[in-house]
C-alpha cells in the first residue's frame, strides 16, 4: 500500500519536470544546452529499463506501438530520399505509453492542476512585468500558457463550490488580459471553449461517445485549413481583413492562407510517405504539418491510432479526470488549427504527457473497477 501510493504521487514531479522541460527546450539557453536530446535520452533510458528490463510492455497499448512502428518505417524512407526524419518526433509517443503505466488518482491530479496554472500564470506575468524572457518567441510563451491552462481545468471541471469557481473565472480573466499582450487570437478563443466546454455549456460528453465522432473533432484541423486555402481568393476575404485590421490590428488569416496553400504544393510532391520535415516551414497547422512530414499515409495513422488512444476514455467519460483531460486535449488539437507545437521535429510534450495521464486513469479505473 505504501509503495502504490508513493507510486501515484510520482506524477507531480514528473509531470512538472515535463513543464519544465517544454518551456526550455526551445529557449537559447535550450538549444545550447541540448535540452531536447538530453530529454530525449533520459525518456529513452527510462523506457528500455520499464519496458524490457521490467518487462512492463504487456501494458503498453498496441496504437501507440503502431504510430511508434509507422514512424520509424517512414524514417527509414525519407532519411534515404530527402535527408529528414521523424525520430525526434517519434519519442514522444514513447513518453506517453511511460506515463499510461502510471496510477492517476484524484489528489495527485488536483496537485498537478494547480501547479501547472500556477507555473503558466507566473510565466504570463514575468513576460507581461518582468525581463527574464524578453527576447522569447511570443508564440512560444502563448503555447506553454495555454497548454497550462488545458491541464490546470482538469482537476476542477467537477467542482462545484461557489468560491472556487469564482476563483477560476478570475484566473480565466487574469489569463486573457496577460494574453492579450502576445497578440494570441487562437489561445484566448479555444480557453474560452474549454471553459464552456467543463462548465456543460458546450456538449462535449454528448461529442466524447464513441471514437467515430472524436475522429470528426480531429479533422477539422484539415478541413478548416482546406476551407481557407479554397476562399482565400473570394470577395468576402477582403471585408474580413479591413474587419480584422479595425479589430485585432493584424490580418484575418495572417498569412496562413498562403502558408497553408503552400504546405498542400509541397504535400502533392510527395503525396503517399511525405518529406519526413516537421518542421520545414512552421505551418501553423498539424494537418498540414503531418501531410507534408509524413504523407498521407503517415496523417491517417497518426489521426486515427491518436483517435484510438484518446476513444479509450470513452466509456469512462463520467469520470472528471478523464473527462477533463479529454477535454484538455482535444482543445489543444483544435487550437493546432492555427498554431505550432503539437506535430514538429521538437514537439511540445505536455500533449503527449496529457494522454499518457489518460491511458493511465483509464488503466487505474479498469484496475478498480476489476477488484485489482
Amino acid at each position: 500500500m505504501v509503495i502504490r501510493g508513493l507510486k501515484q504521487w510520482m506524477i507531480v514531479p514528473i509531470m512538472i519536470l515535463v513543464w519544465l522541460l517544454s518551456l526550455v527546450y526551445g529557449s537559447g539557453i535550450g538549444q545550447a544546452y541540448d535540452v531536447y536530446g538530453k530529454a530525449k535520452l533520459l525518456v529513452l533510458a527510462l523506457a528500455v529499463y520499464q519496458l524490457l528490463i521490467r518487462r512492463r510492455v504487456r501494458y503498453v497499448k498496441k496504437d501507440i506501438f503502431l504510430v511508434i512502428a509507422y514512424l520509424f518505417f517512414s524514417t527509414l524512407i525519407t532519411s534515404v530520399l530527402y535527408a529528414h526524419n521523424t525520430l525526434d518526433f517519434l519519442w514522444m509517443y514513447i513518453l506517453m505509453a511511460l506515463i499510461g503505466l502510471m496510477p492517476v488518482e484524484e489528489g495527485p491530479m488536483m496537485v498537478v492542476s494547480v501547479a501547472y496554472g500556477a507555473l503558466g500564470m507566473l510565466v504570463l506575468l514575468i513576460y507581461n512585468y518582468g525581463t527574464v524572457f524578453s527576447g522569447w518567441n511570443e508564440n512560444s510563451i502563448a503555447m506553454i500558457g495555454f497548454f497550462s491552462f488545458c491541464v490546470m481545468i482538469v482537476g476542477f471541471n467537477r467542482v462545484r463550490d461557489f468560491r472556487v469557481l469564482i476563483c477560476l473565472l478570475v484566473y480565466a480573466a487574469m489569463y486573457f488580459v496577460l494574453l492579450e499582450v502576445l497578440n494570441s487570437r487562437g489561445s484566448v478563443l479555444f480557453a474560452i471553449v474549454l471553459l464552456l466546454g467543463i462548465f456543460r455549456l458546450l456538449p462535449f460528453q454528448r461529442w466524447f461517445k464513441n471514437k467515430r465522432k472524436i475522429l470528426v473533432i480531429m479533422l477539422i484541423p484539415l478541413f478548416i485549413a482546406i476551407f481557407v486555402v479554397l476562399i482565400r481568393n473570394a470577395g468576402i476575404v477582403d471585408k474580413l481583413e479591413l474587419w480584422s485590421y479595425e479589430t485585432f490590428n493584424k490580418p484575418i488569416f495572417n498569412g496562413r492562407d498562403e502558408l497553408w496553400y503552400q504546405g498542400f504544393t509541397d504535400w502533392m510532391k510527395h503525396l503517399v510517405f511525405g518529406n519526413g520535415n516537421l518542421s520545414a516551414a512552421n505551418w501553423h497547422n498539424s494537418a498540414v504539418t503531418m501531410l507534408v512530414g509524413g504523407g498521407v499515409v503517415g496523417y491517417f495513422i497518426w489521426l486515427i491510432k491518436t483517435g484510438d488512444i484518446l476513444a479509450r476514455g470513452c466509456p469512462w467519460i463520467r469520470d472528471g479526470i478523464v473527462f477533463g483531460l479529454m477535454v484538455g486535449i482535444l482543445g489543444i488539437w483544435l487550437q493546432q488549427t492555427v498554431e505550432l507545437g503539437l506535430v514538429a521535429n521538437q514537439a511540445n510534450a505536455i500533449p503527449y504527457a496529457m494522454m499518457g495521464l489518460l491511458l493511465g486513469r483509464v488503466r487505474t479505473l479498469e484496475e478498480k473497477n476489476s477488484g485489482m
